[in-house]
């Protein structure tokens, strides 16, 4: 279950500088971050996004308003010294490249693999067959998953399980394929149950404990 930390704000309710030393006092001792979702868009919560990265010691997985908060300060990405998981839907993508989503999706290869390789990280770029690319511009392609997942929070689901993955000692590679993997194979699930119309994200947790399961007995030898 969640535990909480309380973390200083701002007037207005959001993270900013003032939280900054708490919360790297609390990554003593973690093995791995998961920051971005939930997290705001206001400008203070950027500056203490920006400043988490530059003292990250631990492997960490970026998402959602870390992203938007890093699009301008890219470089961040390339000089951090531990490894990093990027996992932007099309949006998020377009945003960090100063693209349009229309032309993330025409190019999704290509795109991956180039951002990849210049800056260092894992990125998975969500979407219809997520993309996983590496440092080395090596490319993987995930085949679970289906339209029924297009729903909010599921990408949430999706960071929380590289983030465990990462947590127990596997490679930020590791991870980043078994939780794409891990995630579109619960979402199946779900989707065969129940359909893919009305599918959430508690759904795709609720079928997790299973998938672990399984995969840990050696029963599904596709992966």
């Amino acid at each position: 279950e969640a535990m909480t930390e309380p973390l200083a704000d701002t007037e207005g309710g959001f993270l900013g500088s003032g939280a900054v030393e708490k919360a790297l006092s609390l990554l003593e001792g973690k093995s791995a971050l998961v920051l971005g979702p939930g997290l705001s868009r206001h400008e203070e919560t950027g500056k203490f996004v920006r400043a988490v990265m530059e003292k990250l010691t631990v492997p960490a997985v970026l998402d959602a308003d870390a992203l938007r908060r890093l699009s301008a300060h890219t470089g961040l990405i390339k000089n951090c010294s531990a490894p990093l998981i990027l996992t932007p839907h099309p949006g998020e993508m377009a945003t960090l490249l100063g693209l349009s989503s229309k032309e993330v999706q025409q190019e999704r290869l290509h795109i991956a693999r180039a951002f990849a390789g210049k800056f260092g990280c894992y990125l998975v770029l969500k979407g219809a067959r997520t993309i996983v690319a590496t440092p080395q511009e090596d490319l993987y392609i995930n085949m679970t998953g289906n339209p029924g997942m297009a729903t909010a929070g599921t990408g949430d689901v999706l960071c929380g399980i590289i983030g465990s993955l990462l947590g127990q000692g596997y490679s930020a590679l590791e991870s980043a394929l078994a939780g794409v993997y891990i995630h579109g194979e619960a979402g199946d699930r779900v989707a065969d149950e129940k359909g893919e119309a009305g599918l959430i994200a508690t759904d795709i947790i609720e079928r997790l404990p299973e998938v672990f399961k399984e995969l840990g007995e050696g029963i599904r030898e596709d992966f």
